[in-house]
């Protein structure tokens, strides 16, 4: 397959309002987009956006990057693929797209995984498996600095996120023993403490939490990954694993792992996906994709990722996206009810008045 043009473009979009990550301050968020034209007038359109404080790489080491990985791109041939997971894992596994930087790597991959659905006129998540679920559930994000009324809003089916290791443990436990109180039929509460205790902290915290079957698990309550199964036969919680995920699956999960948060921009990009996703069906295991304040591109994408597993994947990380105040799209992502309807086309339209182009290849 030759490609007609290979082109970048960087976007700075504004936020609804500045968010505190890590430390770090962010009123906009900056990013990238990678174009591949083919001759017959397919494009596909990839997402780079590396996130202060979570990825090592800048915006302007992404550039340089681009700029290395395009020529051959524009310039050779590049790999067919009619879908199907097996056929795409092979494809990606030639190194065509190789980088050493994950955000670059990923928006590669996602490029031509778009490219390839537009050429054989199926949605990315239909090119993955032609099973896919139509919808996808979204978690619903919440801080304990949020206002209480919150749970007022709860809808019954919801999946929601409670990010806890920040404040006080006192009152995290009164917001989340709030929440839960008033989740509703079929909805359940994750806790997510970015390893922020140690093992007693994690363990005093977790028992004075309600006894209810709707909390499910909480992602990486200690600082010490190793501790983990002690973590879990201390306090009968089962937890998921998120920056302590390897690229590769272990043999067999660890006593007490529920879930695996898989964030593609980090862990290695879609092959690693791929197999993590045959892991977790062999070990009963739910995936959790996610990614960190993408646009509605990536956004759009990584829901058309979680929809192609809707055998393990019970909700997906894209909350995110309602913190952007512009998009890269013309059309907002219509997120609704905390669910996401997949388009069936798999095209999506860029608004190229938000874009700046950095460099073309034709």
């Amino acid at each position: 397959m030759k490609l007609r043009t290979c082109s970048l473009a960087a976007y700075t979009l504004p936020l609804v309002k500045p968010i505190t990550h890590r430390n770090m301050v962010m009123s906009a968020r900056r990013g990238l987009v990678l174009s591949l034209a083919d001759l017959d007038g397919n494009t596909g359109y990839g997402e780079c956006a590396p996130l202060p404080g979570l990825h090592t790489e800048t915006i302007e080491e992404c550039v340089a990057d681009f700029r290395e990985i395009m020529p051959a791109l524009a310039q050779g041939d590049v790999p067919d693929c009619a879908g199907g997971k097996d056929e795409i894992s092979a494809v990606l596994a030639t190194g065509i797209l190789n980088s050493p930087l994950p955000t670059v790597h990923y928006a590669c991959e996602m490029a031509l995984l778009h490219l390839w659905a537009q050429r054989h006129s199926v949605a990315v998540s239909n090119l993955i498996n032609t099973h896919a679920a139509h919808t996808v559930n979204v978690n619903m994000l919440f801080t304990c600095d949020m206002a209480f009324d919150l749970a007022e809003r709860l809808m019954p089916g919801s999946f929601i996120k409670i990010k806890v290791g920040r404040s006080a443990p006192e009152e995290e436990i009164g917001f989340v023993q709030h929440m839960a109180a008033h989740l509703t039929a079929n909805s359940y509460c994750i806790l997510d403490a970015n390893r922020s205790w140690r093992l007693e902290e994690a363990i005093a915290f977790c028992a004075s939490l309600p006894k209810t079957g709707q909390i499910l698990y909480i992602e990486e309550p200690v600082i010490a990954a190793h501790e983990l199964p002690a973590f879990h036969a201390a306090t009968g919680m089962r937890y998921a694993l998120d920056e302590s995920l390897q690229k590769a699956a272990p043999a067999a999960p660890p006593e007490g792992l529920a879930a695996v948060v898989y964030k593609p921009d980090l862990h290695g990009g879609i092959q690693p996906l791929l197999h993590y996703a045959q892991w977790c069906r062999d070990h009963q295991i739910s995936l959790i994709p996610s990614n960190s304040y993408y646009s509605g591109l990536g956004t759009n994408f990584l829901a058309h990722c979680t929809a192609a597993f809707p055998e393990i994947i019970p909700y997906s990380g894209l909350d995110t996206y309602h913190w952007f105040a512009q998009d890269v799209l013309t059309r907002p992502l219509a997120i609704s009810q905390n669910c996401y309807t997949i388009p069936t086309s798999g095209e999506v339209h860029i608004d190229t008045t938000k874009l700046s182009e950095i460099t073309r290849i034709e």
